[in-house]
């Protein structure tokens, strides 16, 4: 009966205390306790009286709405994840050249010593079979870190980035600045473009 209550307080806590950010999604595995919990609830109900079984019958009644709320708004999220997923998966599909698509192209260019940096890091890794760097959103991004070209070039110069992905159409969400610049035409001086087509626009890293 105290698992799913529990569970939902360490979340709360997480969220406070880290970089973990609580969603419905999250909430996902508590579901099939609460039926238990409600029968509890249920039970007791019944066998209160007068203000006892009101505040009793509102509190069950809260639970539920917010539990099927919830849960409604994590099948959107699955449903829009899909459909961004698949966007990539189109745009990564284009080809550059005769014998090569665009993620093929990619692979190539990923090494140990040059790898890339996305504005939609976790589906273009997961594509590409391949790390890929992202830059965390204001959601995450709990010390408030304004990525401007300066501090994105420290951060590219850091892990040796090689190559700038920048994806269209795909319901980005990304708010970091740099790759709002881009898409306004603020393109740093240190990046050069390599390839553009529907959907993307690739940039070379030019190291001075």
């Amino acid at each position: 009966m105290l698992y799913g209550p529990i569970s939902v307080a360490m979340l709360f806590y997480l969220d406070i205390t880290s970089n973990s950010r609580m969603t419905t999604r999250l909430l996902l595995p508590t579901v099939p306790f609460f039926p238990v919990t409600l029968g509890l609830i249920i039970e007791q109900v019944l066998r209160s009286q007068g203000w006892l079984r009101r505040i009793s019958v509102l509190a069950t009644v809260t639970m539920i709405v917010s539990v099927i709320a919830g849960q409604q708004t994590t099948l959107a999220e699955f449903h829009n994840d899909a459909r961004v997923g698949r966007a990539v998966h189109s745009i990564l599909q284009q080809r550059v050249s005769a014998d090569s698509t665009l993620l093929t192209d990619l692979q190539r260019r990923i090494t140990i010593d040059a790898t890339l940096l996305s504005c939609q890091p976790l589906l273009t890794s997961f594509y590409l079979k391949r790390p890929v760097l992202g830059l965390l959103t204001s959601y995450f991004n709990t010390n408030r870190k304004d990525w401007t070209a300066e501090t994105t070039l420290r951060y590219i110069d850091g892990f040796q980035v090689g190559c700038v992905l920048l994806l269209a159409n795909t319901e980005i969400t990304n708010d970091a600045q740099f790759f709002q610049d881009i898409e306004d035409g603020r393109t740093p001086i240190w990046l050069r473009l390599e390839q553009s087509a529907a959907g993307y626009r690739l940039f070379r890293v030019v190291k001075e």
